[in-house]
């Protein structure tokens, strides 16, 4: 999970899609979501397709709901070492789609913070019991 001035927490989750710009002719473009939170998420690709303020069409397998579209409004654009970076706030989503991907989100942050060992480990609580005082 990463913390700035944002309106909410970003998640980092890898989750492939397939991406065009509304009203433009042509297939999808392969892509994958990261830095995913309630209003948005970061957009990954190859392709330099879509500029700020385009209105983005996204096909992808939405982690327990399977195949979703989410419609998203392009914020920013940069260029990467590896391709691009679109900042996009969604617009359209299904609420169950975007919990869903939330929820997966939060529990591959909190797998990996298991993962990691406690800078209290080891350490008994300072009232000896490991608890509060009676």
């Amino acid at each position: 999970m990463t913390t700035t001035d944002r309106r909410s927490p970003r998640f980092d989750l890898a989750l492939p899609c397939g991406y065009r710009v509304r009203g433009h002719e042509g297939g999808f473009v392969s892509g994958s979501l990261s830095d995913v939170s309630r209003q948005g998420s970061c957009l990954h690709t190859m392709a330099a397709v879509g500029d700020v303020n385009d209105t983005i069409e996204l096909r992808l397998v939405a982690p327990e709901q399977g195949a979703a579209e989410i419609v998203g409004e392009v914020m920013w654009k940069r260029k990467v070492a590896d391709g691009w970076e679109l900042g996009l706030e969604f617009r359209e989503i299904d609420p169950a789609v975007k919990w869903g991907i939330i929820d997966a989100a939060y529990q591959a942050w909190h797998d990996r913070m298991a993962t990691r060992e406690s800078p209290l480990a080891g350490e008994s609580h300072p009232r000896g019991s490991g608890g509060p005082a009676r």
